[in-house]
């Protein structure tokens, strides 16, 4: 009778396990390194940069191609560490660092094309280390950072336009460094941070893409070391170290498109996280206390369609640690551990997609085709009375957005100016929504 029973919990186990939404798998960076930057555009994620044991960082890169599963690693303009990375379309940039956070800084900007996967070498217009780097639209921003062993804070802001390949200059409203920046729809974002006298900022600095004017706002709480995070209209601003010295649990959530704040938590406060947006999902992994010494392991993730948490964890508690996501996948890399040792694991969370298949009730809608080169059509099993067609990217940025109001007629959009990859199609209707997968060849 035990042994039956023994064999039923074992079948439960396979059960609960195989409809599980998502699962890890792990890799490993050529070499251990800590204040390394991460970013994804195309078909490529990208680890650069950091530091080693020694004191003289290693200028390799890290290179994770989505089509076809395989690591590569190279060699940056300069070994670097705590430098900003973003991406535009298929440009990924690393830009700043310094040599080992106390002699030298640098003004590099690394921008591998992969279109191309050609490298290039473009350069800030002040050297610098522990900037912020987010984009929207086809505009890059580098903004803030520091130059510690000379006391310097810098309000500088860099910013490159992807069409004409040319560089212009900004200022932030207050000079600090170790901001979070992220970007969404017409709209970047550089919010927090610090300086070298140690005061906090609750500063919020808000670019328009489109007509170059800034803003400024505000954080619900003064803090630095954050991470932020966009998808869709929204960008998430979360943990950090506050005014206290104390690590946050808060999050910031800004909306794009009404210019309006609501707060949510962690489900325990932390600084230094790798976060990212995969399939739908906002993950903040791992991280500290204030100190930076005490590392964690705690894994929240919030299903941004319906807006609940869940929770998993890291099988290494790591800080410090970049986080980046391409495809389905969530991927955090390297790191240092609870001894402060730099790690070179890189953990992956993958996301299943047939758990997007109906976010809620039973299914609206289908595509046809999918995959899908130049046409897509909406095909309604039932009338939408007051609901939206959006369709975002793998990345979380919006592509496409219709109102839809007492129609259940097929609805045809042309895929063939959103370039190839995968994207996420959500129908709401009333307080319904609807979430599909689709491929574009």
């Amino acid at each position: 009778m035990k042994k039956n029973y023994i064999v039923f919990l074992f079948l439960i186990f396979i059960l609960f396990s195989t409809n599980s939404h998502a699962q890890w798998t792990t890799a490993t960076l050529s070499s251990n390194r800590v204040f390394m930057a991460a970013a994804a555009g195309g078909d490529k994620a990208i680890f650069a940069g950091g530091i080693g044991l020694i004191s003289v960082p290693p200028p390799v890169f890290d290179m994770f191609t989505l089509s076809s599963g395989n690591w590569t690693n190279g060699q940056l303009s300069h070994a670097r560490t705590s430098l900003a990375g973003t991406s535009a379309g298929s440009k990924i940039f690393f830009g700043g660092g310094a040599d080992d956070n106390i002699l030298s800084v640098w003004d590099n900007v690394d921008m591998y094309d992969g279109s191309t996967g050609a490298w290039s070498l473009m350069h800030l217009s002040v050297a610098r280390t522990k900037l912020a780097a987010a984009s929207a639209g086809s505009k890059v921003l580098f903004a803030g950072g520091a130059f510690d062993v000379n006391g310097l804070t810098y309000n500088t802001v860099d910013i490159y336009d992807t069409l004409t390949q040319t560089w212009s200059t900004a200022t932030l409203s207050d000079a600090r460094y170790s901001l979070a920046g992220a970007g969404a729809g017409t709209k970047v974002l550089f919010a927090g941070g610090t300086d070298i006298a140690g005061n906090f900022f609750k500063t919020v600095d808000i670019y328009d893409v489109v007509s170059g004017t800034w803003t400024t706002d505000s954080l619900s709480e003064a803090r630095s070391n954050c991470s932020a995070v966009s998808y869709g209209d929204k960008i998430y601003i979360a943990g950090g170290i506050n005014s206290s010295n104390s690590q946050s649990k808060r999050i910031d959530i800004y909306d794009v498109t009404t210019g309006t704040w609501t707060i949510d938590s962690l489900s325990m406060a932390r600084a230094n996280m790798g976060a990212a947006v995969v399939s739908g999902f906002a993950i903040f992994a791992g991280g500290s206390d204030y100190t930076g010494t005490h590392t964690l392991d705690n894994v929240d993730i919030l299903d941004i369609t319906t807006g609940t948490w869940t929770s998993s964890t890291l099988m290494t508690a790591r800080a410090f640690a970049p986080a980046t996501s391409i495809g389905n996948k969530f991927m955090i890399a390297g790191g240092s551990n609870s001894s402060g040792l730099p790690l070179g694991s890189v953990e992956i969370y993958n996301v299943i997609p047939n758990h997007l298949n109906t976010v809620s009730g039973d299914k609206l809608f289908s595509l046809f085709p999918n995959p899908v080169s130049e046409n897509m059509t909406f095909h309604f099993f039932n009338t939408v009375e007051n609901g939206k067609i959006e369709i975002v990217d793998a990345l979380g940025k919006t592509v496409f957005t219709q109102n839809l109001t007492n129609s259940s007629d097929p609805v045809t959009i042309q895929t063939g100016n959103f370039g190839k990859g995968i994207y996420f199609v959500k129908v709401i209707n009333g307080t319904s929504r609807f979430v599909e997968r689709l491929v574009v060849e």
